[in-house]
């Protein structure tokens, strides 16, 4: 072979080689952006309660929510609304790609707390709102003078506040000695009858379609076996009505109560809005509750 022709092999074997480096490179370079673009750009959610929505409308189905803080990976946002990574829209004005400023959670610990402009308590004139206990609110660092400045910057008395979710319940039975308190956040309801307490897992409405009405009530009527709306599968053994169409009742014996109770059975099976419970708990409930007398506390 001339060395001509050798010189020619030589430069060519170079030049594939070469070729080969620059395509590596390329196709690494693609791959890369290939997973950035598969893991979504991360914004922060800047609100509590945020719903996320099959479609980027607001009157499309809501398939979730976000709360503060919540990391969210975005594909893109377009005319207001952010594409998530699993398909679905969240609206941009919810989202920040720098994370908010740590907040501490607190639980309010009665019905009506009230919220101010100032700590000034001479006269309502500063109040902003008033919470329902069981609330959750945010507030910046540790009291001062006894109270919290919240992130909203409003004030709270610190004697109403507490970071302890167990507190809202010791409260409530020291106010009011005779109280059934539902949480919905828990899907848990504590009777205290004066000294007694009974306990037990519950389901609740359903979050979205027939949610479990919030707030302090009193009983206002019992009833024993009967069926709810005359339909025979819903023989109720014990029930106490605190508005005139919710009530605290057994469910055990419901067809679609046979779930079981607690947990997150209330997202995808939740009742119609009353307080599904055991019929052991139900009796207890009905047999010590007085009507006028016994207070019935829905919290959030």
């Amino acid at each position: 072979m001339s060395d001509k022709s050798d010189r020619a092999f030589r430069i060519l074997g170079w030049g594939l080689m070469v070729g080969f480096f620059v395509f590596l490179l390329f196709f690494l370079v693609l791959m890369a952006n290939a997973q950035g673009e598969s893991a979504g750009v991360t914004y922060y959610v800047t609100g509590d309660h945020v719903r996320v929505r099959a479609e980027p409308n607001t009157d499309s189905q809501i398939v979730g929510h976000y709360n503060t803080g919540d990391e969210a990976q975005v594909a893109y946002i377009e005319s207001g609304w952010a594409l998530l990574m699993d398909g679905n829209y969240m609206s941009a004005k919810f989202l920040s790609t720098e994370a908010p400023a740590k907040a501490n959670e607190m639980f309010v610990l009665g019905p009506g707390v009230r919220e101010r402009s100032s700590t000034d308590t001479s006269s309502d004139a500063n109040v902003i709102c008033k919470h329902e206990a069981g609330e959750s609110v945010f507030v910046e660092g540790d009291p001062v003078d006894g109270w919290y400045k919240l992130v909203d910057g409003g004030y709270m008395s610190a004697e109403f506040l507490s970071a302890d979710y167990d507190d809202i319940y010791r409260h409530c039975a020291e106010v009011y000695q005779d109280i059934i308190i539902v949480s919905k956040r828990f899907q848990k309801a504590r009777f205290y009858h004066y000294k007694a307490l009974y306990a037990d897992d519950v389901v609740t409405g359903h979050a979205t379609n027939s949610p479990t009405p919030t707030g302090l009530y009193k009983v206002i009527k019992k009833i024993q076996g009967v069926y709810l709306n005359g339909n025979q599968d819903t023989y109720v053994a014990y029930g106490v009505y605190f508005l005139p169409t919710y009530l605290v009742h057994d469910a055990e014996t419901f067809p679609w109560r046979k779930t079981g109770f607690g947990g997150d059975i209330y997202k995808t099976n939740g009742s119609g809005g009353c307080v599904n419970t055991r019929t052991a708990f139900s009796e207890i409930v009905w047999r010590y509750s007085t009507v006028d007398v016994t207070y019935v506390l829905i919290l959030p």
